[in-house]
């Protein structure tokens, strides 16, 4: 069931709002067409970087506190961490 702030084109519901998640990629009619496709690109740089690389907290500082004020629960300071080229054979 649908609300006034989505619309149905005919390929999913939509957001109208202006607060729509993907608002970078426009929304109703106009949306962008490369949607997909940037979604697409991000999981497999993704990818490529957990298969190609280990990686883990930087020992010294360790995992931050979190930050419980925002919607999304996020480290209140940055999380620096360590990486290595796997290697392969």
């Amino acid at each position: 069931v649908a609300d006034k702030s989505t619309t149905d084109y005919g390929f999913g519901a939509l957001s109208t709002s202006a607060r729509s998640p993907n608002l970078p990629f426009g929304a109703g009619r106009h949306r962008c067409i490369g949607e997909q496709f940037a979604y697409l690109q991000i999981k497999t740089i993704l990818y490529i970087l957990l298969t190609r690389f280990d990686f883990s907290l930087d020992p010294k500082r360790g995992m931050p506190e979190r930050d419980y004020t925002s919607m999304v629960l996020l480290p209140e300071g940055p999380v620096l961490c360590k990486y290595k080229r796997r290697v392969t054979n």
